[in-house]
Formats: structure tokens, sequence, C-alpha cells
């Protein structure tokens, strides 16, 4: 498997480097490689001395094993995987995960599997401490231990359906265009508002992230896209164990660090969500729903709905 490894911390220098590996064609914000039938695109834009946003794409033949090495400088980094990607090659050869986003400080070598004969897409945005420092008016006890600690850290979550939107706009920005890059610039900030917002809520009182090995960060997401597969399904510990390949006690610990819930608060909340849906769109009832999504009684299901959104799911009708 070929292997990439990326030591700089600039778009302009990973691009200028890259250039130089692979016989490809760069100026300061763009990057033009073709190796027979693969193509690898990227461009990038710096909004001001702290802050800097990079779109990659290729197309490749071969699978690929990204490798970013660890710095010792304080710059943080937000990548946005728009098509899969692996973690190990140790869980499962044919699982990827998909729809992700990481919070990165770079103090440790990061991997990256990907397949051959597709299409790779991802979006990283680069700020430094300074950047995280000016926003950080009410010094948050959580964005504090994040900038001080000495230890690497990586957060994964979704990419909401909101950053959805402004992704896809951001790749539809004309890099060269000095109106667009004002856009960009609006775009970039809504997306760090967007995240802000999700990591916030998620940690506001909780302790700082333990990093994981990557193995049992890959074992929790192949939990996660199952669970969310076979929603309408009773799934039980041993079925999600041997998905995992780990015992369910170990499972149990893992996603409730990675995903910041435990397993059957974020089974629930998902069925809650797909209710919710059904229930506005008016596709079922509240019977209907309590039945397809397996909760014990219409009591114990309306108590849940009523928790996470504050009304009866009979007010939906």
């Amino acid at each position: 498997m070929r292997e990439v490894y990326i030591d700089e911390i600039s778009y302009k220098e990973v691009f200028r480097s890259l250039s130089d590996r692979f016989d490809g064609v760069t100026t300061d914000d763009s990057l033009n490689i073709h190796l027979n039938e693969e193509k690898i695109f990227a461009k990038g834009h710096q909004i001001n001395a702290d802050l800097e946003i990079t779109q990659f794409n290729a197309y490749l033949e071969e699978p690929i094993r990204i490798i970013r090495r660890s710095l010792h400088e304080n710059v943080f980094v937000i990548v946005y995987f728009l098509t899969p990607f692996q973690l190990t090659n140790d869980i499962d050869a044919a699982y990827q995960i998909k729809n992700k986003k990481y919070w990165s400080n770079l103090k440790r070598d990061e991997v990256f599997y990907f397949e051959g004969h597709q299409e790779i897409s991802f979006i990283t945005i680069k700020l430094t401490r300074n950047f995280i420092e000016k926003y950080n008016v009410n010094n948050q006890n959580f964005t504090t231990q994040l900038l001080d600690t000495k230890d690497p850290f990586i957060i994964y979550e979704n990419i909401s359906s909101a950053s959805v939107e402004v992704l896809k706009e951001i790749k539809e920005c004309d890099f060269n265009n000095e109106i667009e890059l004002l856009k960009l610039d609006y775009l970039t900030y809504k997306l760090l508002y967007n995240f802000a917002n999700k990591v916030a809520y998620r940690f506001g009182v909780q302790a700082f992230p333990r990093l994981l090995p990557d193995v049992d960060v890959e074992r929790v997401f192949k939990v996660k896209d199952y669970i969310e597969e076979n929603f309408e399904e009773k799934i039980t510990p041993e079925q999600i164990a041997e998905i995992a390949q780990c015992s369910y006690s170990k499972l149990r610990k893992l996603f409730k660090e990675v995903i910041g819930q435990s397993i059957l608060k974020y089974t629930n909340d998902y069925k809650l969500q797909k209710a919710h849906s059904w229930l506005t769109n008016g596709a079922y009832n509240v019977s209907d729903c309590t039945y397809q999504l397996g909760f014990s009684s219409m009591t114990h299901f309306s108590k849940l709905f009523v928790n996470k959104y504050g009304c009866l799911p009979s007010d939906l009708k």
C-alpha cells in the first residue's frame, strides 16, 4: 500500500511537498496532480494569519495510507470527511467510516486509509491557539483544557445536516474570485460556529476526552452504524459485541467515551428522532411508532419522547 506523509503546517507547504513528490503543478493556492488514471486536485485559502481552509479531491486507482505527522506548534485542525475512510485494517477490511469530522491538536501521528477505485474528498480547517483564545471570551473550562493539554486528543462527531449544506456551498466556491472568497470566509466561520456549539454542548461539564486506540474508535463507529441501520430491530448486547469484536462491558465504556452517550441512550434517541419525523410527516401514528420502533409500551415511548422534545407524541398529529 502506498504511503503519503504530511509533515508541513500550512496548505501552501503541503501543496509544494506533494507537487515535488508526484510531479504535480502548483500555485500558492492550488495543486494539480495527474498520475495515469489518478487525479488529485486541492485548493486552499488563508483567511488570516491564524485561520485557513483547504479543499482536497482525488480519484485513486490504488489504496493509500495518509499519515499526518505530529507537530510541536500550537495548531489545531478540523477535518470534514466527505467520503468514506478507515482508521485501521484490523476490524473489517470491508468496513468504512462515513459522515465524520474530527478536531485534533496534532500531537501524535494520525493515520487514515482510503480504498482504491473511489473518490476521496475532505475539507480541512487549520486554526491556531491565538484564534481559539480570541473567541474564548468566557474562558470556558473545556476550551482552556484543549489549549493547555500536552497530551494528544481527537474528538469525533457526526457531520450535521446544517454543516452538510455549508460544505456543499464551500465546494462550489471559486477560490480565485475575490467576491467568492468573502463568501468562503463567512462559510468557514459558520462551520466553526456549528462545530463549537456541538462540542460545547457535548463536553460542557464533562471530563476531558481520553485518547483511545484507533481500533477501538473504529469498533464504536461500526456499532453505531449497525444501530442506525437496524433501528427497527431488537438489538441485543451479544449482537453488538460480536460486531465490535470485543466484550460488551468494554464496548459500553468505549461507546460512552467516543459518542458521549450510553449505547441505550443513543439507541433510544435515534429511534425518537425517527418517530418525530414519522409523526410530523403523518407516516405513522403513536401506536405504530411504539410498535415499529420496539418500545415496550406507548406510556414508555411517550415518556421518553416528552423528555427529549418537551411535548407528547400525540401533539404532533
